[in-house]
């Protein structure tokens, strides 16, 4: 007050606290009220703001709210003028960028975070900048690099928008952005276990497909051609079975390394399960370039693996498919090539095969053939053909030998044709009963005709493995009442050696119970005498190729009297099969071989039709 009265202008902030103990803020203005050099008094101006105050703290309090947030928040923020020069950071900015606030204040915001595209490394416009110039939010680019100051490198998404005021004018802008290399390595690990073997690290279905989608589409607008190949590993089954899975998979993982060194670098190798692996050769390839490749990838397979110490080889079958001769998409190519494949194992395996419109004919009969045929077994729509077995000294029938047939629609199947797929199916237990049962009921019938004809019925390895195989035959002889001196059971040679150890044990339940037991097809596989030996048999078979190879060739006839005279040495009754002429009879005779059977005496016979026979004989 005195320096006001001293002739001073005064303005100043007052703090009041009325009567009541509430506090106000009043703005005072104090002029000297002058008369010449003489103060007289001076006039006061007095303006309540505590409103003003009230709201400037409040202002203040949401500011610093802010900026504690932003400082704390794991999110990257930055902010700009509207000419794009920072403003503000907050600590994680700064620790990404490298630059301290007050190093970034008012600098351009494309010098502080520096953006780059991760593929190429092209530089990238910051979003901000854009969101400054479009005046509209903007999102930061897919695969974004954020380029630290100190050299380090991040993958960062997220978007900037500008900031206005009410009326639009633009005030600045913010950018908030975040680490996500972390995440996207996460992601692009998950991408890379969904498009790749776990096993060998080879692309998996998943990206074959889509590599062959991409082909056939380039392929169809450029007029080329390219190859897909099929690869599966003959016998690799047995790897499993007799060393182990853990064995297979090394297997495996050595067959990819190997196959991949014979590969050129834009050819696609892999893996879409088991032991089937593809490949595909792109354009230009033609068929015999794809079948070049074929012979490598075969022959780069015969030298072994060494597998957990042991030596092991293995072959492979191919199949082979061009686009476009074989298939305009994928799914065909596939589906050709694995055609091809199957068809290169029917043919011996070890080796490649190319698709041709025949093949795929052959497959869709077969698939016809194997739904009748299920069809068929349910249904038990089969029938039993039976050839007399004859003295042939004296034409005297002394059984026969009851043979499967298949007549769909009245059109007869081969069974060489037909009992492959059945075995295939797994079906062969079920229809090997039926065979079993209807083959003891019509010998039952010859019986009670007083016909006593030994009915001889064909065994598979699948039956004989069956530990209920016995107790089948027991539960056949027994639903037909037929003795089981009728019933002869025909193993062939290869099934007994292969197995040996339980065919023993069936063979033994057998002869207990009673049945005949026979070796058929002798002397086409590899049987050991010694187990020829300890074997329960009753029979042996000679096979039609000693026979029909007797009459011409020295060695055959050799081979045919030592395996008469092995029948005799082990004590067994003999058998020939496929006797077709009267000299192959004669000479059967002459040494020492009276029971045949063959079209000189018949063909296999319906049941009346055998009947009609044996009353002519």
């Amino acid at each position: 007050m005195r320096r006001v009265l001293s002739g001073d202008e005064q303005r100043f902030e007052q703090r009041v606290e009325g009567v009541d103990g509430a506090v106000r803020y009043a703005w005072l203005h104090y002029v000297p009220d002058r008369q010449g050099d003489e103060v007289l008094g001076f006039f006061a101006l007095g303006v309540d703001i505590t409103d003003l105050r009230e709201a400037q703290r409040a202002l203040f309090e949401q500011k610093e709210l802010a900026r504690v947030t932003l400082m704390s928040i794991g999110d990257s923020v930055v902010t700009t003028d509207p000419h794009g020069t920072v403003t503000f950071m907050n600590t994680v900015a700064q620790r990404m960028t490298g630059w301290s606030l007050t190093e970034a204040l008012g600098q351009p915001v494309e010098a502080v975070m520096p953006l780059s595209e991760e593929t190429t490394g092209r530089a990238l416009p910051n979003p901000l900048r854009t969101a400054l110039t479009e005046r509209r939010a903007q999102v930061m680019a897919a695969g974004a690099i954020l380029s630290s100051r100190d050299g380090r490198v991040y993958r960062v998404e997220d978007s900037a928008t500008p900031i206005t005021t009410e009326d639009g004018e633009q005030l600045g802008g913010v950018i908030v952005f975040h680490d996500v290399t972390e995440k996207r390595a996460i992601a692009d690990h998950m991408t890379y276990l969904a498009q790749h073997d776990t096993l060998t690290g080879l692309p998996n279905r998943t990206l074959l497909q889509a590599r062959l989608n991409y082909m056939t589409e380039l392929s169809g607008r450029q007029g080329a051609t390219f190859a897909v190949a099929f690869l599966d590993l003959d016998g690799f089954k047995s790897v499993n079975d007799t060393l182990g899975h853990s064995s297979g998979d090394d297997l495996l993982r050595q067959v990819a390394r190997r196959l991949v060194g014979q590969l050129r670098g834009s050819d696609t190798l892999s893996r879409i399960g088991g032991d089937e692996f593809v490949l595909l050769l792109p354009a230009p390839v033609g068929a015999e370039q794809a079948a070049r490749t074929a012979d490598k990838i075969l022959a780069c397979l015969r030298d072994p693996f060494t597998v957990h110490g042991s030596e092991i080889r293995v072959t492979g079958s191919v199949g082979i498919a061009l686009y476009p001769r074989d298939g305009r998409s994928g799914e065909d190519l596939m589906k050709h090539a694995d055609l091809a494949m199957y068809r290169a194992k029917a043919a011996g395996r070890n080796r490649a095969c190319t698709f041709d419109a025949r093949i795929e004919t052959e497959a869709l009969e077969k698939h016809r053939l194997v739904q009748a045929l299920q069809l068929a077994v349910a249904r038990e729509e089969f029938h039993l053909a039976y050839q007399p077995k004859v003295n042939g000294r004296t034409g005297e029938v002394t059984g026969a030998e009851a043979l499967l047939r298949w007549t769909p629609g009245g059109q007869a199947v081969p069974p060489a044709t037909f009992i492959p797929l059945i075995e295939d199916l797994g079906l062969m237990p079920q229809l090997g009963t039926w065979v079993l049962r209807a083959a003891c009921r019509q010998a039952r019938q010859w019986q009670a005709a007083g016909r006593d004809l030994r009915v001889a019925v064909n065994v598979s390895a699948v039956q004989l493995r069956d530990p209920g195989f016995v107790q089948t035959v027991r539960d056949a002889l027994r639903g037909a009442d037929l003795p089981a001196a009728l019933l002869e059971l025909e193993v062939t040679e290869s099934v007994l050696m292969r197995e040996v150890t339980q065919v023993r044990a069936v063979l033994c339940e057998l002869q207990d119970l009673g049945v005949c037991t026979s070796i058929d097809d002798f002397g086409t596989g590899y049987s050991s005498l010694s187990y020829l030996h300890s074997l329960s048999l009753n029979v042996l078979k000679i096979d039609r190729t000693f026979v029909n190879g007797a009459m011409n060739d020295p060695r055959s006839d050799a081979l045919l009297r030592s395996i008469v005279s092995l029948a005799r040495a082990l004590n067994l009754d003999l058998t020939a099969e496929g006797v077709e002429t009267e000299a192959e009879r004669q000479h059967l005779l002459e040494i020492g071989c009276e029971a045949m059977q063959g079209h000189l005496f018949a063909a296999p016979l319906t049941p009346e039709g055998l009947a009609r026979y044996l009353d002519l004989n």
